[in-house]
C-alpha cells in the first residue's frame, strides 16, 4: 500500500519512497498498519425497507387520518390552533385599525 505526501527535498527518496514527475513522494507502508478488505460485520448498520411495525399496527391501509396522527399528534395540533388564531386576530385587528 501507498501514501501519498508532497515533498519539499529529494533526499527524502533513502526510505523506500519514489518521486512522481510534479514531485509527489510515495512512501510503502506496511500492511499490518492498514485495515484491508471488508469492513466488521458489526460496523455496517442495517435497515429494514418499508414501514416500521410501528406504522403497520396504527396505520389502516386507505386511511389518511391513522397516517397522520403518526405525525401530528394532539399538543402539535393544539399549537397549530393557538398561532393560526393569534394570526387570525392580529389580521382582523390591522383590518379594523385601517378602516
Amino acid at each position: 500500500m501507498r501514501k501519498s505526501q508532497e515533498v519539499t527535498s529529494l533526499s527524502q527518496n533513502e526510505r523506500n519512497e519514489e518521486v512522481a514527475k510534479h514531485g509527489t513522494v510515495w512512501t510503502t507502508v506496511s500492511f499490518d498498519t492498514v485495515s484491508l478488505g471488508r469492513r466488521q460485520q458489526y460496523t455496517v448498520l442495517k435497515e429494514v425497507l418499508g414501514p416500521s411495525s410501528f406504522a403497520i399496527r396504527y396505520v389502516t391501509l386507505g386511511d389518511f387520518a391513522s397516517a397522520w396522527r403518526l405525525f401530528i399528534n394532539e399538543k402539535i395540533l393544539h399549537i397549530i390552533q393557538q398561532y393560526t388564531e393569534a394570526v387570525l386576530s392580529y389580521y382582523q385587528c390591522n383590518k379594523n385599525q385601517a378602516s
